[in-house]
């Protein structure tokens, strides 16, 4: 692949040859904007790198909808998670339906501004509409990266504004009820970890043993256990700050000593015995929360089975989520420190887990004006 650099104007261009068209011309492919030629031979190395990677396209003949289908297969399904992946997908679906069609270099903010007011005015949900335009915002940033397109389309796109929902916790006593309706079944010991550490659901029921130490009384965060059109895998965490040690109190380590001498009794029953020869290492593996089988629960029962108990106790209906809200909430209220609760619950900074609870701080606040008394 041959390239060259060309003073265009005020701006150097960095250019490579891209052969013969079927009529014979000569085709070439400009990146234009650097501001010296030293810089533009710079830019022309790193291109020229990319082509033998396959990363440089003919912008020319590329549309939308197979930009998306490279950015999937190349970007989207080698590094996110699966359940990531279907929202991606999801996405591009929705986005190539509106203007698949057009190539990359004839995309404008207008395709993507036309699109964006379809979705706010379709069943879609706004909240749905903003996750779908940032999905395709990181698409087209790649495409930038990738050198398909120059600039983003996604500039000074009007989203729809989202009403901010109040939000839905349970009181203490109420936890207590919710736990003595779930008494006995699997998704007890799942209701208590998101109530009493404040776990996600994917963290919960990807906790396995050796992730467990019942002597410091401490969980190990460090698996997602994800549903998606791949199954239910389990898989890396979203971010660094969820890798985390997280604290649990006596009442835990009870609930959890409990389970583990189910399982071990299962391990010996006619129903299980498939898993009786399993060594000490294997048995680590086990997941935490289970089936009386030792099979792990799924996420989609989990959320279903959640809201049947949550009605039969006669509680105020909340998600699966809200638990991991009631338990910073319950802290917060409590005077724990906002940084302890950012610890627990592995937000990426401070300012997260105080904008989130915002609600919980008034009554906090009013307590320290009063030691302001000049």
């Amino acid at each position: 692949m041959r390239g060259f650099t060309k003073k265009r104007g005020s701006t150097w261009s960095a250019v490579i040859y891209l052969g013969r068209d079927d009529s014979g011309m000569k085709k070439y492919k400009w990146f234009s904007g650097y501001n010296s030629q030293k810089e533009a031979q710079k830019a022309l190395a790193d291109i020229l790198q990319d082509v033998k990677k396959n990363r440089i396209v003919d912008n020319n003949a590329i549309t939308v909808r197979d930009f998306f289908q490279l950015w999937i297969k190349d970007h989207v399904d080698p590094n996110l998670s699966p359940g990531t992946g279907d929202k991606y997908q999801s996405a591009a679906d929705s986005a190539s339906v509106s203007f698949g069609n057009v190539k990359m270099q004839k995309l404008t903010p207008h395709h993507v501004q036309k699109w964006v007011n379809a979705m706010a005015e379709s069943q879609l949900s706004k909240a749905s509409a903003v996750t779908y335009f940032n999905a395709i915002k990181a698409a087209f940033n790649k495409a930038v990266s990738w050198r398909i397109i120059n600039v983003t389309p996604c500039l000074e796109i009007t989203l729809p504004k989202i009403k901010k929902k109040s939000m839905k916790t349970l009181s203490a006593r109420e936890v207590s009820r919710l736990l003595q309706e779930a008494e006995d079944h699997p998704i007890h010991l799942v209701i208590l970890l998101a109530a009493s550490c404040g776990l996600r659901r994917g963290e919960i029921l990807g906790l396995r043993w050796r992730q467990v130490d019942l002597n410091a009384q401490t969980l190990h965060i460090s698996e997602n256990y994800t549903e998606s059109s791949k199954g239910i895998i389990l898989s890396e965490l979203k971010t660094d700050s969820s890798y985390r040690t997280v604290d649990f109190g006596d009442a835990i380590k009870k609930a959890l000593r409990k389970q583990h001498a189910r399982q071990m009794e299962a391990l010996t029953s006619a129903s299980v015995v498939r898993l009786s020869d399993l060594n000490e290492d294997n048995l680590q593996d086990l997941h935490v929360c289970t089936w009386y089988d030792l099979t792990p629960l799924g996420p989609s029962f989990v959320t279903k089975k959640f809201g049947k108990i949550i009605k039969k106790a006669a509680l105020p209906p909340i998600r699966f989520h809200d638990l991991r809200h009631t338990h910073a909430t319950l802290l917060l209220q409590a005077g724990v420190h906002p940084k302890v609760v950012q610890e627990r619950l592995g937000h990426s900074k401070i300012s997260i887990t105080l904008d989130t609870y915002s609600h919980v701080l008034p009554s906090m606040q009013k307590e320290a004006a009063q030691l302001l008394n000049f």
